[in-house]
């Protein structure tokens, strides 16, 4: 099956570029598609697939397109012409008309033809609703991007509503979808930049949370600090192997949280201490941070490995031991009920 697709040219503008989408789409699904161009130029050229014929009118305006696309009809004679844009609409069908073949036409409408109007300057553009009153019946299907397209196009026509079809443009396309699949490649994205930055990012949470803390209370904020934790720690595990823009974005709000409660924690035990065996609190409070961030990609390593290797499985339940870990460390924290220190706001 032949299909045809008739615009002014390929500038750089949304309905070419839909319409550019949609040959591309057809050819993939094995019609064969045919370019017509009043005239061959424009941005988008160059990104014409592979697979479309692009045929060449050589017309310096639309209309005086109208002879050589008669002459298209008649010699190649495809079964279906889509056409988009009004001006481009109505020599479509004037042509279908002139050169008397049973081609199915189908006119597209990509923007409201109230606002085109209002902006024209020449005649072309504050004629354009009548030409399009006249010559639009004449098509077999008149499609409209959006509801408010239509909606204004039959308002400013005279044409029925439910003759206008609404069909959205081709927004997720096999290239947006290759493209989402690209590394980031630009160099704020690096890992040591991101980790970089969740270092200082980590320094101005944990200054800042014990400011916080006193004025929310140390005991809440640490609660709330580790719930975080546990909820973003999986977020990374599950999600993060999907996208490595979402990845290093949570990575970055997990740098805050996990800073967060360190000094309110700190604090804490040195303030909680006996005075007589304060060095020797805070000096089990260092060696069981220590000993945490030792084991954790220990374990982390083991998790992977038992679950196969580097999946999403597998950085899920790798991650998910944190949390798990994490929400121990709330149970406790609550069993030991660690009293306010002078200063604090209370519970």
């Amino acid at each position: 099956m032949r299909l045809a697709i008739f615009l002014p040219s390929l500038g750089g503008g949304g309905a070419e570029k839909a319409m550019l989408d949609l040959a591309r789409g057809f050819c993939q699904r094995g019609l064969e598609v045919d370019l017509v161009l009043a005239k061959a130029e424009g941005l988008y050229l160059s990104e014409v697939f592979y697979k479309i014929r692009i045929i060449d009118l050589n017309a310096s305006r639309v209309l005086f397109s109208l002879p050589g696309l008669v002459r298209y009809m008649r010699r190649e004679r495809p079964q279906i012409i889509l056409s988009a844009l009004s001006h481009a609409n109505v020599i479509a069908l004037l042509a279908r008309r002139i050169a008397r073949t049973r081609i199915r036409v189908v006119v597209s409408e990509h923007a409201t033809l109230s606002n085109t109007t209002s902006y024209a300057t020449g005649l072309r553009g504050r004629w354009m609703p009548w030409f399009v009153r006249l010559t639009y019946p004449w098509a077999d299907r008149v499609v409209s991007v959006s509801e408010g397209v239509a909606n204004d196009l039959a308002q400013m026509t005279k044409l029925s509503r439910e003759s206008i079809q609404v069909i959205y443009n081709p927004v997720v396309t096999t290239e947006l979808l290759e493209k989402a699949e690209e590394p980031l490649n630009h160099p704020w994205f690096a890992p040591t930049i991101i980790v970089m930055t969740m270092g200082l990012v980590g320094t101005l949470a944990s200054v800042a949370g014990n400011e916080v803390s006193i004025r929310l209370g140390r005991q809440r904020l640490v609660l709330l600090a580790m719930t975080s934790c546990a909820v973003c720690a999986t977020g990374i595990g599950f999600l993060g192997p999907r996208s490595y823009l979402l990845a290093a974005t949570l990575v970055l709000v997990y740098g805050l949280l996990i800073w967060l409660d360190s000094s309110s924690l700190t604090a804490g035990s040195a303030g909680s201490a006996d005075p007589r065996r304060r060095g020797a609190t805070l000096a089990v409070h260092s060696m069981a941070g220590y000993a945490g961030g030792f084991v954790g990609p220990i374990v982390i390593g083991w998790v992977l490995d038992l679950s196969g290797g580097m999946s999403v499985r597998g950085w899920g339940l790798a991650f998910l031991h944190i949390a798990l870990i994490t929400v121990i460390g709330q149970v406790a924290f609550r069993l030991l009920a660690p009293r306010d220190l002078a200063g604090d706001r209370s519970r």
